[in-house]
């Protein structure tokens, strides 16, 4: 009886689940893989396989179990949207939309499917596509918190606040633990000028969820533009950043071994959201044929936005090596930066949309910096540099009011 019992797949299941709600991750996958092993033919367990794959971090073994699942069931929606989620964070967008795509043709009533994929299509710029996938989503299911958030940040982004904070106000309603709901009203009450109301909610959004960067960052730029907020109290809060985001990485910076030769290529690379019509993009650009002309140096683009316009292709010219970082997981950029052997790795965004200041946190460069995009300190040891010019020093160091490590020199 018992060994009929060990030898049940739906016995290893249940000790899954039990070892899962008891934080015991690795071993609940390890009872699920036995599992399935016993029942090979069922997509189910690949499925909860890849959850929690997935949960742990582990995207290409999560990637794996949901294809299997959908090998042995092609009408698995979930699976099929589960492995977009994954594919997206991986950076593979395109295909991570086929996927939802994929599952509304399955189940056309797929609620989270539409609610992706409208996330999915914004990223890319095509925001009248995600409004309508969107609107569907909270139309089948009025319920799905993320849907009616997700709702929200569209319609702020399409200059529409007073729906939008609608909408996010009902996302908390059902769900007022849900960070990304109250990090979506926050840019809501930041794109209205309602700067103190923005900073509540972001707020929120980081004691919701610690590890939410963009909340934190958006929170840390919202500071910036408060009056009320003294110098003493900006600082600390960029420098909590770094200690969030940037102290648990420390001990797994690579140790460099770029040549010192001084007469070799360096190697730059920029880093930016903003390779399009942007603001920063105009500052960059008059200087971009003075680097690029440089025999000495080699310009390599780290682009982390899905839109491209005619700005892009303009950039996109004076850089000899161009890559696509948009919804590419942080560890995976940085090992990128690690393997093209940049020397010099320079942030253009700071603590404004679009950043990738995760990525600098892993140090993948051994000499970094930050220009351009931001007007302080970004928190980070790891940032070496913070280029500036007279100008904007002088301010910096009337608002930093001769603040211990002013974000202008060299650390």
């Amino acid at each position: 009886m018992i060994r009929r019992y060990a030898e049940s797949s739906l016995a290893w299941e249940l000790l899954s689940v039990v070892l899962h709600r008891g934080g015991k991750t690795e071993e609940s996958i390890k009872a699920l893989q036995s599992a399935a092993s016993l029942s090979p033919e069922r997509a189910e367990i690949r499925f909860n396989l890849g959850n929690l794959f997935r949960l742990s971090g582990r995207l290409r073994e999560a990637e794996a179990a949901y294809r299997a699942a959908l090998a042995l069931r092609p009408d698995f929606a979930d699976a099929s949207v589960n492995l977009g989620v994954t594919l997206q964070a991986e950076g593979g967008a395109e295909e991570a939309m086929l996927c939802y795509r994929r599952a509304i043709a399955i189940d056309g009533r797929h609620a989270a499917a539409h609610s992706f994929l409208a996330m999915a299509l914004a990223r890319s710029g095509q925001l009248e596509g995600a409004e309508a996938h969107c609107r569907r989503a909270v139309e089948i299911d009025p319920n799905l918190a993320e849907a009616q958030s997700n709702l929200g940040g569209l319609l702020a982004k399409r200059g529409r606040p007073e729906e939008a904070e609608m909408c996010c106000r009902r996302a908390i309603a059902l769900d007022p633990g849900l960070a990304g709901a109250w990090n979506n009203l926050g840019e809501t009450m930041q794109a209205a000028a309602r700067n103190s109301e923005a900073i509540d909610a972001y707020r929120r959004a980081v004691a919701l969820n610690p590890g939410h960067a963009d909340a934190h960052s958006n929170l840390l730029l919202c500071l910036s533009h408060e009056e009320s907020v003294g110098a003493g109290e900006l600082f600390a809060a960029h420098v909590e950043y770094g200690r969030r985001f940037e102290r648990p990485l420390r001990a797994s910076w690579p140790r460099h071994g770029n040549s010192r030769d001084p007469e070799r290529e360096l190697k730059i690379g920029l880093v930016s959201g903003d390779f399009r019509d942007h603001a920063a993009a105009f500052f960059l650009e008059p200087l971009l044929p003075h680097l690029a002309g440089s025999a000495g140096l080699s310009l390599h683009g780290y682009s982390n936005s899905l839109i491209e316009d005619e700005t892009t292709s303009r950039l996109r010219g004076y850089f000899g090596n161009w890559n696509r970082v948009a919804g590419v997981a942080d560890r995976v950029v940085a090992a990128q930066i690690e393997a093209d052997s940049i020397d010099i790795l320079i942030d253009l965004s700071g603590h404004t949309n679009g950043n990738r200041l995760p990525v600098f946190a892993r140090k993948p460069a051994p000499v970094q910096a930050s220009w351009i995009g931001y007007p302080g300190t970004t928190g980070l040891e790891a940032m070496d540099y913070y280029f500036s010019d007279p100008s904007c020093t002088r301010g910096n160091l009337l608002r930093a009011n001769s603040q211990k490590r002013s974000c202008i020199y060299r650390r």
